[in-house]
């Protein structure tokens, strides 16, 4: 008998079960005919690498997922969970269920959450300075605000400010102009009309022209103000963009606003990451981290002011009196939002830095603008009236 055929057809069968097994040679011949086939050698076993732990964030917005603002906040943590391929993940959390308005910047601070997105003003009984960070009532439009920020020095003075409570900050989005005091029954036509009114506002620069207007600032969230409206505590409030307005309900009891929101001209949201939680991320999720927030910043910005624009004919459909005040009146604010500056700016150093950064902006923004662009700057123009700091 021919053995030859028999030697093939083992080899080949041997062969085919190498490269099942996963280990067949790169090559090889049939073997000779009485020839015994070399069993295959064992290889050792590699041990798996270790799998980094991912990490988890629990980040905290400051109200209810019904303010339209909050849109900003799901696209970060969206962003976020899908750059980092399992090695970061953040869970996110409305207002309430860890922290709220008043407490998410001592959360974040103390690290009772890793982050939290909110307005800096929320800080400002920590810091007047926190003011002037988040909005400068009658001063600096968003985009002049945006470009302070990212370009004139704004964001290292405004991390230098978060970083002495352990947090570090940036940038997420800027909210458009509010969309005015909303009342329930007095109609603010002139400032007079401010006399005796209980207001619920935000921020001290806003409190010492609502004192010097005769009015009275009063704190609480957003939530308490539709009550608050309903019933008669307050007489009007200083809430949120138009859409967000609207989303919470305040067409139902507040018929009259006074515009435009002079208090707020272009707010900027904030993320507040626990100083510890950002130290402890490698650099190449911080680099992560840094841009999802001004990706965000870039799209949330556009969505905001689209959702104003489209949102206010919902107010006007039903039926809400807008009273605007006149220039004459708005010049009379900023002369007593010029006064507030100054008397705060002697009694906090902090405040004034911030501030000098800002109105030597403001200058050069100011300047260009009326010899390039002009009337179609999106700039504010020069003030009628230059806080003195100096």
């Amino acid at each position: 008998m021919n053995k030859k055929p028999i030697a093939l057809i083992v080899a080949t069968v041997a062969i085919v079960a190498l490269v099942v097994a996963g280990c067949a040679p790169a090559a090889v011949a049939p073997e000779e005919e009485g020839e015994a086939v070399p069993a295959p050698e064992e290889e050792e076993e590699v041990p798996a690498a270790p799998t980094a732990e991912t990490i988890k964030w629990r980040v905290s917005a400051d109200n209810p997922m019904v303010k339209s603002t909050t849109a900003n906040h799901k696209i970060f943590v969206d962003m976020v969970n899908e750059m980092a391929n399992g090695q970061m993940e953040l869970t996110y959390y409305e207002g309430g269920a860890i922290a709220n308005w008043n407490n998410l910047f001592d959360y974040a601070s103390e690290g009772v959450i890793e982050a939290g997105i909110t307005v800096s003003a929320i800080a400002s009984g920590k810091n007047s300075a926190f003011d002037p960070i988040g909005t400068l009532p009658t001063y600096l439009t968003p985009h002049e605000r945006r470009i302070w920020i990212y370009e004139a020095g704004g964001l290292d003075l405004c991390q230098e400010m978060f970083a002495r409570y352990d947090i570090y900050a940036l940038p997420l989005a800027v909210q458009p102009l509010e969309g005015g005091f909303r009342t329930a029954k007095v109609q603010i036509r002139e400032l007079s009309d401010f006399e005796g009114l209980q207001l619920r506002g935000f921020g001290k620069i806003e409190k010492l022209v609502l004192e010097a207007l005769g009015a009275t600032q009063v704190s609480m969230g957003q939530g308490d103000a539709y009550t608050a409206l309903q019933t008669g505590v307050i007489d009007g409030a200083d809430l949120g963009p138009i859409s967000d307005d609207w989303n919470m309900g305040f067409q139902e009891v507040a018929p009259f606003v006074s515009t435009p929101s002079w208090y707020a001209v272009g707010d900027h949201f904030f993320l507040l990451i626990n100083m510890d939680a950002w130290n402890s991320l490698p650099d190449h999720l911080k680099a992560m981290v840094t841009t999802a927030a001004a990706a965000t910043c870039e799209r949330a910005t556009a969505m905001f002011f689209y959702q104003d624009m489209t949102g206010a004919q919902q107010w006007e459909d039903y039926g809400t009196t807008v009273v605007p005040l006149s220039d004459a009146a708005l010049d009379r604010i900023q002369e007593e939002v010029a006064k507030a500056i100054e008397a705060e700016a002697a009694a906090n150093a902090d405040f004034k830095r911030i501030v000098q950064s800002q109105m030597e902006f403001l200058k050069l923004s100011t300047s260009f603008n009326d010899a390039y662009p002009r009337r179609f700057s999106n700039g504010l123009g020069a003030p009628i009236v230059w806080p003195q700091l100096d």
